[in-house]
């Protein structure tokens, strides 16, 4: 549910948006300070940096897939790929948006170097174990499409801000998988990947 707390960074208040699970991070407008919310506790997590290198604005919408969407949470990873066995030394960005569908579902939309994705959870869970041992261009079958394995790494939490319904402390480092479903050119069918995600802690 929605409600108001006091920023311990400068004093505003920060407005808690009603979403469809509860909120547990959000970020004070003003000054950037980052709290975490446990009912009607609240603690102070971080502070943010400016950043000017963002694309879109909280409260931002739009439509997407035929679907329409509502920007209520900005993220920024740097993050890192293993290669041979060894992380690579220069990180590359990338900005995560998270959005509220008219249904109340959540998705996000990645923006990277390397092009933009929309991102939403699978209500069917592929075989964790299987994809945890792949190497690099192995094959796996889904879903009736057929993946390789192409990218694995880390990101670690930059920024931060909106609301969101996950702890999020600046510094966090999850690690990633990646595969990849690229259709002939003679199909229809637009490439589709499948990510997974964990902390480091898992």
């Amino acid at each position: 549910s929605g409600g108001v707390i006091t920023c311990e960074g400068c004093g505003s208040s920060i407005d808690i948006r009603p979403l469809p699970e509860p909120a547990k991070t959000v970020a004070c407008k003003y000054c950037g300070s980052i709290h975490s919310l446990y009912g009607d506790e609240s603690s102070l997590l971080g502070k943010n940096e400016p950043r000017d290198d963002l694309h879109l604005m909280i409260g931002s919408s739009g439509s997407l897939k035929g679907r329409s969407y509502e920007v209520i949470g900005r993220m920024v990873y740097e993050e890192l790929e293993l290669d041979d066995g060894m992380w690579g030394s220069a990180p590359t960005l990338c900005w995560e948006y998270l959005l509220l569908d008219q249904e109340g579902g959540f998705a996000t939309v990645e923006v990277t170097d390397e092009g933009v994705v929309l991102v939403r959870k699978s209500d069917i869970l592929p075989n964790l174990a299987r994809l945890h041992m792949l190497k690099w261009g192995e094959p796996y079958s889904w879903n009736g499409r057929s993946y390789r394995m192409y990218e694995e790494g880390k990101s670690t939490l930059k920024y931060v801000d909106g609301a969101l319904p996950w702890v999020a402390r600046l510094g966090y480092v999850a690690i990633f998988n990646d595969f990849i479903d690229h259709p002939s050119l003679w199909e229809d069918d637009v490439s589709e990947r499948l990510s997974l995600e964990w902390t480091e802690a898992d």
